[in-house]
């Protein structure tokens, strides 16, 4: 099976990477491992140093949860990832709101989101589509849950032609 590794690193609750691991499995057909860091290496360049040699059989992409203040605070930017890239990066502080639903709503859709952005999948012009284009954090508001039949069915041909 191949998994996807979600790291939370100074995100206090549980449930915000157990709603990524639900939109991977329900979006993805992936599993996914869960570890949580309580202190976290400063940034990207940090995290992607710290992570890098994190490695286990299965391995297909690493979605990295992190809460730091250290991303600028004049950036609207809540996640980011390239296609083909292997880390994906979720700012949870980005995406919060203290209505825990709506932040955790945007959260299991902000990450099925860049992981379909990771495996080649272009943004749709879909309404419920979870590919719908999101460029701050309210856009993930007025999308659905899952991906449309068609992205779907091009997410799970993508996933199947990648080798270890």
């Amino acid at each position: 099976m191949r998994l996807v590794y979600v790291i939370s690193a100074g995100v206090e609750s549980l449930r915000i990477p157990l709603a990524a691991c639900s939109s991977i499995w329900k979006n993805f057909g992936l599993g996914s491992r869960i570890s949580i860091i309580k202190k976290h290496p400063p940034a990207e360049k940090g995290l992607r140093l710290y992570f890098q040699n994190k490695q286990f059989p299965g391995l297909f992409r690493r979605v990295l949860i992190v809460n730091s203040n250290e991303v600028s605070q004049f950036s609207p930017v809540w996640g980011y990832t390239r296609s083909g890239e292997e880390d994906i990066f979720v700012f949870a502080n980005r995406l919060y709101d203290p209505v825990e639903d709506l932040f955790l709503n945007r959260v299991y859709r902000g990450v099925a989101y860049l992981l379909g952005i990771s495996v080649g999948l272009e943004p749709c012009k879909g309404d419920k589509c979870v590919m719908g284009e999101s460029k701050i954090a309210e856009d993930l508001d007025r999308k659905g849950f899952n991906l449309c039949g068609e992205c779907r069915a091009k997410a799970l041909e993508m996933i199947r032609d990648v080798t270890f």
